[in-house]
């Protein structure tokens, strides 16, 4: 990563020449200490113009059990929708919590907590400047699911130090961690529901399981022998999409998990060559996929099998 550091003036304008294209977060400290972070997604364009704006809203509430006693010391985690951490936060000693200077947005929250199941509260919706409605809690006695996850590669080794993220039924991204030296990988404290396992090797490829549930009654397990991916490269011969950047791609997987992310070459900005060139979008796992591509305006959709050492993939 790259860190910019640029003055604000009175005004509240600030300017840069040097911003790439891509996901970046800003931070604004305040002369009296107090800090805001912001997420800005630059385009691929000349030039941009972003508000910033830092009127959060504060989100707080109450965590009780099934008699509606509350519950303290409970772990919470605000979620974004792109599956990543926003706050966190503990509850107090009268079960009270709260969530501040949060951007709009669509949120879940996860619990944990010693003798109570894991739970997941999705779709809580935040519209900075607006008073958000305070949240009631309930959790169940019991113990939360988990998931064993055990990666081999095709000479019968253990596939260590592989990534592996956890996405829940909605494709959103729980927690992301690699195997062990015996390419083990086990997530604890898991809310009921299906998860998909999603791995990303270099050679073998990324790939993802079928839909596991998960329950706080027995472990599930998911287990996986690797085999060498197929190369992913985008073509284009026609000026429709020579040399244009990508508005979007996904990679669906047979199950119908969206895993370009976890492509090795896949990454914001990306752009087309010129004619007769190819774009490296990284292995994939062997198996079928679907591959939504947007360029210029104009959506791509193409089937492919990743069976092969090199796969290419024309357009339009």
């Amino acid at each position: 990563g790259s860190m910019m550091l640029l003055d604000v003036p009175c005004s509240g304008e600030f300017a840069s020449d040097h911003a790439m294209p891509g996901v970046m977060t800003a931070t604004y400290r305040s002369e009296d200490g107090h800090v805001w972070e912001r997420q800005l997604t630059v385009p691929d364009t000349a030039e941009y113009n972003a508000t910033i704006d830092l009127g959060g809203t504060n989100l707080d509430g109450l965590v009780v059990d099934q008699d509606g006693a509350t519950v303290a010391g409970v772990q919470l985690k605000l979620i974004t929708q792109n599956g990543e951490s926003a706050a966190s936060a503990t509850s107090t000693e009268g079960g009270g919590f709260e969530f501040t200077d949060l951007e709009s947005g669509s949120y879940a929250i996860l619990t944990r907590a010693a003798g109570y199941r894991a739970r997941s509260i999705p779709g809580i919706g935040i519209v900075e400047g607006s008073p958000a409605m305070p949240m009631r809690i309930a959790l169940t006695p019991g113990t939360s699911g988990s998931l064993m996850v055990t990666l081999t590669r095709s000479g019968g080794s253990a596939a260590e130090y592989v990534p592996v993220t956890l996405l829940d039924g909605a494709g959103l991204m729980v927690r992301s961690l690699p195997t062990d030296s015996g390419g083990v990988r086990e997530f604890d404290d898991l809310p009921a529901g299906q998860y998909f396992a999603v791995w990303s090797d270099a050679y073998y490829g990324a790939g993802a399981s079928q839909a596991t549930t998960v329950n706080g009654d027995t472990p599930a397990a998911y287990s996986r022998m690797l085999t060498p991916g197929a190369r992913i490269r985008l073509v284009c011969s026609s000026p429709e999409c020579s040399a244009k950047p990508l508005d979007f791609l996904n990679v669906f997987s047979e199950s119908g998990v969206d895993i370009a992310a976890y492509l090795s070459g896949a990454g914001v900005g990306m752009r087309l060559p010129t004619a007769n060139g190819s774009l490296v979008l990284g292995r994939l796992a062997p198996g079928s996929y679907k591959l939504r591509v947007g360029v210029g305006g104009t959506v791509y959709e193409r089937g492919l099998n990743a069976e092969n050492e090199d796969v290419v993939v024309s357009l339009p």
